[in-house]
């Protein structure tokens, strides 16, 4: 990854964070609008770029910057799970009358996605490297999340606590971009 790149994907998940909070609202808005639901619609699919670029490129830079690869099967189901997940929320969206099927399923997915969460935050405390100092906060705060989906009734929470940990990936690749060096080499 070139210094820009990683510059780039630090913004991604930062901007991730920042429309992490009209997603809450409108998420908790009780029988939204055709128009919010659009927007809502629109945000998800921007959340959802956002994770897989983050989350990939977060992958890579853990297998070749530090030689870490105990999560990458974490990374690749927790992108698999979004990619379902993200699926079911637009049929639901599309055709209501799957709502209900679709929510149960939705509610199984968290439930997993959570549990994924707290694994990967454990596992990635074995990392020998602090990752510029960020290792405690990416760890803690993507535990906390993970709790939070997979309790399902705090997925609001949830949603607030992966706004923190976007904005803490976020300066993990601008840092990474600041000691490109070291990565290159």
């Amino acid at each position: 990854m070139s210094k820009e790149r990683l510059n780039l994907i630090g913004w991604i998940a930062i901007f991730n964070a920042v429309i992490m909070l009209p997603i809450i609202i409108l998420s908790l808005l009780p029988g939204i609008e055709s128009g919010p639901k659009i927007i809502l619609i629109i945000l998800f699919n921007i959340n959802f770029f956002a994770f897989i670029i983050v989350f990939s490129s977060l992958k890579k830079l853990l297998s070749t910057k530090f030689s870490f690869s105990l999560v990458n099967n974490l990374i690749t189901s927790l992108i698999l799970i979004t990619i379902i997940s993200t699926i079911i929320n637009e049929f639901q969206f599309i055709l209501p009358e799957y709502k209900v099927q679709g929510g149960t399923i939705n509610a199984l997915f968290s439930l997993i996605y959570g549990v994924i969460f707290i694994v990967f935050s454990i596992k990635i405390r074995r990392l020998k490297e602090n990752l510029y100092g960020l290792l405690k906060p990416i760890s803690y705060s993507i535990m906390i999340a993970g709790f939070c989906y997979g309790s399902i009734i705090l997925i609001p929470i949830g949603f607030l606590a992966s706004s923190v940990y976007n904005i803490i990936l976020g300066m993990l690749f601008m840092r990474a971009s600041e000691h490109y060096e070291e990565i290159v080499t």
